[in-house]
């Protein structure tokens, strides 16, 4: 339900995002295919793309041991800076929560 939950989250609230010039991506480690498959299961409305080879998990420090990539959220400002960086994602009021904070941002 995490995974699922939080990228529902998202796309249930996407109309908010997309009016006010808020974009939202996703990266995960898993392959294109199983990301196509995940964004055709759930009827994502947002990019999801592949960090197969793990380098942009590694060089945001959210690779775990056992070389999976963990639910963490950056807020990235304007300027290309990480301007917020939410780790315990309660999936419940994660879209409203990336939402105000990114409003915040404008």
């Amino acid at each position: 339900m995490r995974k699922t939950g939080q990228a529902c989250g998202i796309r249930d609230n996407i109309s908010k995002f997309r009016n006010n010039g808020i974009e939202i991506f996703g990266i995960s480690v898993d392959t294109k295919e199983k990301i196509k498959s995940f964004i055709d299961s759930y009827s994502l409305n947002f990019p999801l793309l592949s960090d197969e080879n793990k380098e942009v998990s590694k060089a945001y420090g959210v690779l775990n041991a056992l070389g999976f990539d963990s639910r963490v959220t950056f807020i990235i400002d304007k300027n290309g800076n990480i301007a917020k960086v939410i780790r315990d994602v309660d999936v419940e009021k994660h879209a409203d929560q990336v939402y105000e904070f990114a409003l915040k941002l404008k």
